[in-house]
């Protein structure tokens, strides 16, 4: 693990010292002043990227979730298809089953009226005679 510093850390650690004594403060020349900038600038850069590999390990995990979620969304709606596609198959031969049944019983009806007419024309030339 990297440690992370801070500019004004790094720069005033290395910009004190001790002259006769004293505690100075000395200002980082131009080659130090850079050192330590790009110091910094390498520490944000890890800094970010630690950052993005952390979002893209997320990311990746909320990815993989939505498409299990996907998956099984896919999977329900298949089902239903499958029983929707059972209920109107049944549906259709239950209506056609009871077209036939009602179709057998107008005809039988029909025959019976016709029957029982015959029955009463044969009866009122019985009672005639």
């Amino acid at each position: 693990m990297k440690k992370f510093l801070a500019l004004p850390q790094a720069i005033s650690k290395k910009a004190m010292e001790t002259l006769n004594g004293k505690l100075v403060y000395r200002q980082p020349n131009g080659f130090n002043y850079i050192r330590f900038k790009l110091e910094y600038l390498t520490q944000q850069f890890e800094k970010f990227d630690q950052q993005f590999e952390n979002f893209e390990s997320a990311l990746s995990a909320t990815n993989l979730q939505d498409y299990e979620q996907i998956s099984s969304l896919k999977q329900s709606v298949q089902k239903l298809e499958t029983l929707y596609y059972r209920l109107l198959s049944t549906t259709v031969v239950s209506s056609a089953l009871l077209g036939i049944l009602f179709l057998g019983m107008g005809i039988n009806q029909l025959s019976f009226q016709r029957a029982q007419l015959e029955n009463t024309v044969v009866e009122k030339s019985v009672s005639n005679r």
